[in-house]
């Protein structure tokens, strides 16, 4: 009996992945841990590290409630289901931080029991650069666990589990909202495009993705009417405050932060521009009458990131002056969170390592497709061989993953991880010392 409840807990431990994630954790730790006795980072985790950036407008959310100045930054940009579950846990920024800790823990153990990832391939996405987010006093844990409800769901078709992860999602980010394009896409091109829109599932649609999203919607806005006496609180300081509102990209866009954080902000435009590239390849493969060869929350998750990309570059601002350029341009603010710090991130990840392997001819496009879309974040690469040496950087880690798409070798793979670890150390430690990196 002994033999066989020790048989059944080891198996249970390995559906749900716990030895590889907690390794993978560990291996963060002990690299943070080396990079910061040897002084290459100088930040440790505490209350005043954490409480950085969004975190003090949650952190006041939580003590005072929701305030609202027209034309100022304030705590009313902000949704309220993290703050309020922080509040209710009485736990300061690092006690909060070590919670969402363990909720993305649990959701990553569940998320990989449905998706049965490559141990290796797990790796790739854990230690994408800004996974930290989901360690720090910010809502993008909370966001996780709510996105894997959404998933098992879709999966498994259990219409409860889709209604209740998006209801509480669009309680926590205003990404939420970009589940309804994702659901309608999926629903349209998974079937014949002639009989799509008489076969699709209108009502599926508008009662279990659009009716939580209204109500989640309607809930928050209550709210800040109670505390704030405006009803479109949320929406006026994000427009008028930090400038979220639609818009024409001005290129070149980019960054002004540390040099590490703007490099990995073009890679994850990069990653942007692959996605909506796939995207657009999906749309018109199912309007030229071709079935599409991936399964419903694959798709699911690549329209998902594609309009996490589109938000970010058509609802920014002219923030960005690029001294070498001369003049304003788009801001890419938000896009290291959005891109990497979700579980769609992980599905299209797995997605990528499914497809067939990169022949040597294919890398001649991809170079080509790459410098073009250095185009619209650095056009003055090419100039002089400083500025290129700038972007080969950038070219680099993303050939690194390119070499190990095609020869699929495992040492190039544990290297990735590792170098990608060691960039999460450095990005975490920009964020404990007051630098923007998301």
């Amino acid at each position: 009996m002994k033999f066989q409840n020790k048989t059944g807990v080891i198996s249970l431990l390995q559906q749900y992945y716990v030895l590889p994630i907690l390794l993978y954790t560990t291996l963060g730790f002990i690299i943070y841990y080396i990079l910061y006795a040897t002084q290459i980072v100088t930040a440790i985790p505490a209350h005043e590290t954490l409480l950085k950036w969004d975190a003090t407008f949650y952190a006041s959310i939580k003590d005072n409630n929701y305030s609202f100045v027209p034309n100022s930054a304030c705590n009313a940009g902000f949704l309220p289901l993290f703050p309020y579950w922080w509040k209710a846990t009485g736990f300061n920024a690092l006690g909060i931080s070590i919670l969402n800790g363990l909720v993305y823990f649990l959701s990553l153990c569940c998320l990989c029991k449905q998706l049965k990832p490559d141990i290796l391939h797990l790796g790739l996405f854990m230690s994408l650069p800004f996974m930290f987010f989901l360690i720090t006093p910010l809502s993008e844990s909370a966001f996780f666990l709510f996105g894997v409800m959404m998933i098992y769901g879709i999966k498994q078709n259990k219409k409860v589990y889709i209604f209740t992860g998006i209801f509480l999602a669009s309680l926590t980010r205003a990404s939420a909202l970009f589940i309804l394009p994702a659901a309608i896409g999926m629903s349209l091109m998974l079937t014949p495009v002639i009989s799509s829109v008489r076969n699709v599932n209108w009502r599926e649609i508008l009662l279990i993705y659009l009716a939580p999203v209204l109500l989640g919607v309607l809930l928050v806005s209550v709210l800040q009417f109670v505390q704030t006496g405006n009803f479109f609180a949320y929406y006026q300081t994000q427009s008028e405050a930090w400038g979220r509102k639609f818009g024409w990209p001005v290129l070149p866009m980019g960054r002004a932060t540390e040099v590490w954080a703007t490099r990995l902000s073009y890679f994850n435009f990069w990653l942007g521009c692959f996605v909506s590239v796939a995207g657009l390849a999906c749309l018109v493969r199912w309007l030229l009458h071709k079935p599409l060869t991936i399964s419903n929350y694959t798709l699911f998750a690549i329209i998902y990131l594609v309009m996490s990309f589109f938000s970010v570059v058509f609802f920014n601002p002219e923030w960005f002056y690029d001294q070498k350029i001369g003049y304003n341009a788009t801001y890419l603010n938000g896009i290291n969170r959005y891109m990497q710090a979700t579980p769609f991130a992980l599905i299209v990840v797995l997605w990528i390592f499914s497809l067939p392997k990169f022949k040597p001819v294919h890398f001649i496009p991809l170079l080509v497709g790459t410098y073009l879309v250095w185009l619209c974040v650095y056009p003055v690469f090419y100039k002089h061989i400083q500025y290129t040496l700038e972007m080969s950087i950038v070219t680099g880690f993303l050939l690194a993953y390119w070499l190990y798409h095609y020869y699929r070798w495992k040492p190039v793979g544990y290297l990735i991880i590792i170098g990608s670890f060691i960039l999460q150390g450095l990005m975490f430690n920009n964020f404990m010392t007051g630098i923007m990196v998301d």
